[in-house]
């Protein structure tokens, strides 16, 4: 729960434009989401892709990529 909760807020901060806090934000919510659910859990891909979009936002197209290909793997 605490994991939505900061995934949410995540979305909230991109809207804002404050991309280094989106980032930090759903970077907590996968360390909160591997550590309780595993690395093969589907709401792992959530936090995967809230961390592509901060980084795409922020201009980190290669980073951004990654994230969303990682996201990807989990819903295969």
């Amino acid at each position: 729960l605490h994991a939505e909760a900061l995934s949410r807020l995540c979305a909230t901060e991109l809207l804002r434009g404050d991309y280094s806090r989106a980032t930090e934000l759903a970077q907590r919510s996968l360390e909160i989401r591997l550590a309780t659910l595993g690395e093969r859990h589907i709401d792992v891909a959530d936090s995967y892709n809230n961390l592509g979009m901060a980084a795409f936002a922020s201009g980190d197209y290669e980073g951004s990529r990654i994230w969303h290909e990682k996201a990807l793997a989990l819903r295969e």
